[in-house]
């Protein structure tokens, strides 16, 4: 009995671990879209299907029901939600067939700008080539 039930919260405890990292990956994923330019309504598409996919990765027997992946284009966020049911093989004694897991993830999209400073040395250390170089890594900011 009590083996049978570790073994279901380690698999419930694993499942959870996969959904968020699934879910991290699609908040990611629709981030780097809207990023791009790319279209509020397809990035969040393409972000429930990259959901989905690696959901489907973990084990055919979990099940995602309520899976939501918004984006606030004023905050410049996207925010994704789901839960999960685990099914369970001895639990089902104590506390019903399924364990229901969560996963949270909230990611901050869009170039932002920033001041760079750089500072160079007079000293006279920098003469020849590493002035050169310098001015050339300058140029590539």
């Amino acid at each position: 009995g009590i083996i049978g039930i570790a073994l279901d919260l380690t698999r419930a405890h694993n499942a959870k671990s996969h959904v968020q990292s699934a879910m991290d990956t699609a908040v990611l994923w629709a981030a780097k879209e809207l990023t791009s330019g790319g279209d509020e309504e397809a990035a969040l598409a393409q972000a429930k299907e990259v959901f989905t996919s690696n959901i489907d990765t973990i084990e055919r027997s979990v099940s995602c029901g309520q899976t939501r992946i918004v984006a606030d284009m004023n905050a410049r966020t996207v925010d994704g939600y789901s839960t999960c049911l685990v099914p369970l093989s001895f639990g089902v004694l104590v506390s019903g067939e399924n364990l229901e897991v969560d996963a949270a993830s909230q990611s901050i999209f869009g170039g932002q700008k920033i001041e760079i400073a750089l500072m160079l040395d007079v000293s006279g250390s920098m003469r020849g080539q590493r002035l050169s170089d310098l001015k050339a890594a300058s140029n590539a900011l």
